[in-house]
């Protein structure tokens, strides 16, 4: 498996959402936005559902663990899901509206390419996909968490934090920022 890059600046998830909301796709935003504050594989983001997102928290079940978490909506989610909700719309959320697909959940494929797509929109060059959304979850709490590995550990459902130290890394710009900062 190649790496995956998070996106580090995270001034640039605001800008890959609104870049899509521009291009009216809404769900994509959602989809982008929601697996950026949970740090859900793309496989249980795509199984979410209309009922589930209108409830204030609710459980999923993860399909690679097995394990339960438990997902609470923001408010700046809530926000983006409003823009797509209506009272006569149920079942999966990300669905394809194509002749040759319709109503069948959108492939991992195409997410992935979409994501990758917003991500050079935006002016970002790397590897970029559908595990760019965990792994800017699971970057930012690290940052945000005065790099807290355990409580990221509890997040993403490892089972050992040395999953989630060799999941983290050690990404480039940090590894030449504290490189240029050796003084001797």
């Amino acid at each position: 498996m190649k790496f995956v890059e998070p996106i580090i600046d995270t001034s640039k998830v605001n800008v890959i959402k609104d870049l899509m909301m521009e291009d009216g796709k809404k769900e994509l935003a959602l989809l982008f936005y929601f697996g950026c504050y949970h740090g859900l594989r793309i496989g249980d983001i795509l199984k979410l559902t209309f009922e589930d997102l209108r409830k204030e928290e609710f459980r999923v079940i993860e399909q690679k663990t097995g394990k339960e978490r438990i997902i609470f909506m923001p408010e700046k989610v809530k926000m983006l899901f409003s823009e797509i909700d209506s009272p006569e719309k149920s079942g999966l959320i990300f669905v394809s509206k194509s002749n040759r697909n319709r109503g069948a959940a959108w492939s991992t494929v195409y997410t992935g390419n979409e994501i990758k797509d917003y991500c050079e929109l935006a002016g970002l060059h790397g590897r970029y996909n559908n595990h760019t959304l965990r792994k800017t979850f699971a970057y930012t709490l690290y940052q945000n968490s005065n790099h807290d590995l355990v409580l990221v550990q509890q997040a993403l459902n490892h089972s050992k934090v040395e999953t989630t130290r060799r999941y983290l890394g050690t990404y480039a710009t940090e590894t030449q920022k504290a490189i240029r900062n050796l003084d001797f």
